[in-house]
């Protein structure tokens, strides 16, 4: 009965793995492009008039959330290993990083757009407050998209990885792309809490993100192939 429940778990979590990975890697290249260097009206155009910046956002938000049944499922899956005890502990950063995610893609997904929106259709009398209101919502956004960042995909990535890559139930590749990209991304989200969002730091979180989901998906295949 409970190797049949184990059996399930994995099953659903390889399942995770795979819808995590996919609509992530979509997500992030759906998503619009805005640099740095753009003007605050520049993004606010961008995000008012873009038709796939809430479906590019909700994607990720799905494959965030898809990836912990993963999490749960790798932490059980490994729980035979030197370093099981770590992976509980990723998990709990997963879990958190997870919610920091729904929080931040309703802000930036879902409140940005309203608020993008209701600046390129107010009254000019009222675009000064509209765009302050606007502004002041994409520095709690900056902030939790580092949280974000350092807990989920820098920490998170980091122990799984150096878990994976220790044991030998999945490919050691997989784990050494996780703790490489995991890491990466821990300094990323630091530098971005001090000097803020910048072009290399954009490149570095799409190609380390790519990696993760990559991670993700081919974690959950592996997963679904062995039935641990």
């Amino acid at each position: 009965m409970q190797e049949e429940s184990d059996r399930n778990l994995l099953k659903l979590g390889a399942l995770g793995g795979i819808v995590g990975g996919v609509a992530n890697i979509i997500g992030t290249f759906l998503h619009p492009a805005t640099l740095p260097s753009d003007t605050g009206e520049a993004r606010l155009t961008v995000i008012g008039q873009s038709p796939i910046w809430v479906p590019a956002h909700l994607l990720i938000l799905i494959g965030t959330l898809a990836s912990v049944a993963l999490f749960v499922a790798l932490t059980q899956s490994l729980r035979n290993t030197k370093e099981a005890g770590l992976t509980k502990l990723a998990l709990a950063f997963g879990l958190v990083g997870s919610a920091v995610s729904c929080v931040l893609m309703s802000i930036d997904g879902f409140g940005m757009k309203v608020l993008a929106s209701s600046w390129l259709n107010a009254p000019i009398s009222e675009k000064i407050i509209a765009f302050r209101v606007a502004s002041a919502f994409e520095q709690v956004e900056l902030f939790l998209f580092s949280i974000f960042l350092i807990i989920y995909f820098g920490i998170t990535f980091l122990i799984y990885g150096w878990v994976v890559n220790k044991s030998k139930i999945y490919p050691n590749y997989l784990g050494k792309a996780a703790v490489l990209a995991g890491s990466i991304l821990i300094l990323t989200g630091f530098y971005q809490l001090i000097f803020g969002l910048s072009v290399i730091t954009i490149a570095i979180f799409t190609l380390c993100w790519t990696i993760q989901g990559v991670f993700l998906l081919l974690v959950g295949i592996n997963m679904w192939r062995k039935r641990i």
